[in-house]
């Protein structure tokens, strides 16, 4: 018997395409799983290393400027009849959209023509195309209890944000000895999403000259590609056995098994892996972002006591190292709390495999 189809949809950026992936991953052996992102986006250069089919359409976001309408609706009704063509190709059982602009036209399209849809929302706020949808009578599985607040319960499901596969299964000492990382060092690991973050770099760099007078330490610094070369170019070679800068990691979760303690934006797939790989965070949220998402992401992994948070603001008045020496003292309590706590990946996993299949039992429209 042939398997079902699914036609996954979104992207654009690591927060899109990570828990797309993960979803995938977990459906893979029970349904044939299409890829539809943007051709010239993240998932393009990701997901068919994953090997699934993958169909790019062109979309854009809604312009700010009036002289850029006419050309913006062009684009818009453009995408629809791709995205329609496309379903009417691959034949998807059901849909699954993971949110934001790219996910748009596919979504629609498999709305009017009656299919089964149901939508994933990475945040605590929901994004304009999800709650679009949402009030169209289309499910949304919610990463966040918090996002009831914001829709119908008819069409709340709370299940989690699910992360690639391999993080939070792998041991310190194992991603150690592949990373070439000392067992007895304390390593802190720092990132500021898949993009990477300027305020992010600037801590980084004063951490770096702070622990090159400290021993036993280590910061490993990945930098972002839009802000590497900068980086290391300003660094001109310095030598300094505490500091490692990369560009970008493929195998997050060997940087994740191997550090003692994250510092890092809280954008919502990094709050999910934080929690999969059991890691103590000090979380500066980016205050540029829509409806201050990140912040309330942070505060939710903060309340259950597993991070600290500090906002930009806060920052200018405080000394980070000294938070920094602090936050270590408390981090084998942190990973006490995480073995208490009850959200895992695998009860993610379960519950989205509950909502799709009930999403499969309401039938079309």
């Amino acid at each position: 018997m042939d398997k079902k189809k699914i036609i996954i949809t979104g992207g654009g950026t690591g927060g899109h395409v990570y828990p797309a992936l993960a979803i995938a991953q977990a459906l893979r052996s029970e349904y044939d799983i299409v890829y539809i992102g943007h051709p010239h986006r993240l998932e393009a250069q990701v997901v068919p290393q994953y090997k699934y089919p993958f169909y790019g359409i062109l979309t854009f976001p809604r312009p700010k400027k009036v002289g850029q309408i006419p050309e913006y609706v062009f684009s818009f009704l453009s995408s629809l009849r791709e995205a329609r063509r496309l379903i009417r190709k691959i034949k998807p059982d059901l849909v699954i959209g993971m949110g934001g602009f790219i996910s748009f036209p596919v979504v629609l399209m498999a709305w009017v023509q009656r299919l089964p849809v149901i939508l994933h929302e990475q945040n605590v706020i929901p994004g304009k195309a999800n709650l679009i949808f949402v009030k169209l009578g289309i499910p949304l599985m919610a990463s966040f209890e918090g996002t009831a607040l914001y829709i119908s319960a008819k069409f709340f499901n709370f299940t989690g944000c699910p992360v690639r596969e391999k993080i939070g299964k792998i041991t310190k000492k194992a991603a150690r000895q592949k990373l070439g990382i000392a067992q007895d060092l304390k390593v802190c690991l720092l990132f500021g999403g898949s993009g990477g973050a300027a305020q992010l770099n600037k801590i980084a760099l004063n951490l770096k000259g702070f622990l090159k007078k400290e021993s036993g330490y280590l910061l490993i610094h990945i930098a972002g590609p839009h802000y590497y070369k900068e980086l290391k170019d300003q660094l001109n070679e310095e030598k300094n056995a505490n500091y490692k800068l990369l560009e970008y990691v493929d195998d997050i979760e060997n940087y994740y098994a191997a550090s003692d303690l994250v510092i890092s934006r809280s954008g919502a797939v990094t709050i999910a892996e934080l929690m999969a790989a059991k890691k103590p965070a000090i979380l500066i949220p980016s205050p540029n972002v829509k409806d201050n998402h990140q912040e309330l992401n942070a505060r939710y992994l903060e309340a259950k006591g597993l991070a600290k948070v500090f906002l930009e603001t806060e920052l200018e008045t405080k000394s980070f190292e000294e938070v920094l020496k602090l936050f270590w003292q408390e981090s084998n309590q942190i990973e006490d709390k995480y073995n208490e706590d009850k959200e895992t990946q695998q009860q993610v996993i379960l519950n989205i495999k509950i909502a799709i299949q009930e999403r499969f039992k309401r039938g079309v429209g």
